[in-house]
């Protein structure tokens, strides 16, 4: 994870190859141009210590971030002043990272089954906690087409400030369990999967 404290000019001091300073140059907006950077130097700290090379980010047809010249997994994440990336050798990643807002409860009903809303019951950390749960999901699957509702699925709970979920992915009739793992920190959650 990486708390962006740097100005945008010190930000954008980031090595990146030609595809990444075009995708850069269309964000024009100041905060979202920080967070995509902030998640990049974030990932770039993770390849540092895990393999030698740059890193060279492209998205595939679904949207979804990948090494170029590598089979190791990323995922990128960000919710100003905070940017994360996970990295994985060997299997799909997901990550997701959100701020904890009451507007939150409006859109419960979108991304909740009935089940989970009752495991919510109305506690907007634990909403958050189960929206970055099932975003770390989508993130990790990589497809577009999953509706959270329906293929998305979290196990039930008790919040804490962190913990161990299992989340799973139900599509075509074949159902993948996936472990996640949570943690909330200031006004935060962040969740990711293992």
């Amino acid at each position: 994870m990486w708390r962006i404290d740097e100005d945008l000019e010190e930000l954008e001091r980031l090595q990146l190859c030609e595809h990444e300073r075009v995708e850069l140059a269309q964000i024009h907006n100041k905060r979202r141009r920080m967070e995509w950077l902030g998640a990049r130097n974030a990932l770039q700290g993770i390849i540092q210590n895990q393999m030698s090379g740059a890193t060279n980010i492209r998205k595939d047809a679904y949207g979804k971030p990948f090494l170029m010249d590598s089979t190791h997994h990323i995922s990128l994440a960000h919710s100003f002043p905070y940017a994360a990336a996970i990295f994985n050798r060997l299997n799909p990643a997901g990550i997701d990272l959100e701020r904890i807002q009451s507007k939150i409860r409006k859109i419960e009903r979108k991304f909740l089954s009935d089940d989970e809303v009752l495991s919510c019951n109305g506690d907007i950390a634990k909403l958050t906690v189960y929206w970055c749960a099932k975003e770390a999901l989508y993130k990790l699957y990589g497809r577009k087409l999953l509706v959270f509702r329906e293929n998305l699925y979290i196990e039930p709970f008790v919040m804490q400030s962190e913990g161990d979920i299992k989340g799973a992915i139900s599509i075509g009739g074949q159902r993948q369990t996936i472990p996640l793992k949570y943690q909330r920190f200031d006004d935060y959650v962040i969740c990711y999967s293992l």
